[in-house]
């Protein structure tokens, strides 16, 4: 018998602050959070790359690559 597992994907820009997401191929980790302005009036929200924490800069991610939102309960280990 072959089973299949069907998983959703979103594209990396859906994420919303407090979610974490993991790549389609399993190789990145990414997490959602909300950043202070420098102006002071408000907040923006970040998405962070956890396997490139030294490269951070928006124009080096491609916020349409598909991303599996972790839910509460999902297990998963990291490895370095």
């Amino acid at each position: 018998m072959d089973v299949t597992f069907h998983e959703k994907y979103v594209p990396l820009s859906d994420m919303t602050p407090g979610q974490s997401a993991v790549s389609q191929d399993r190789d990145k980790f990414f997490v959602c959070g909300l950043v202070r302005n420098e102006t002071g009036d408000g907040n923006t929200i970040v998405i962070l790359n956890m396997n490139h924490l030294y490269n951070q800069y928006p124009e080096n991610l491609d916020m349409t690559q598909p991303v599996k939102i972790l839910k509460g309960g999902d297990k998963f280990t990291c490895s370095a």
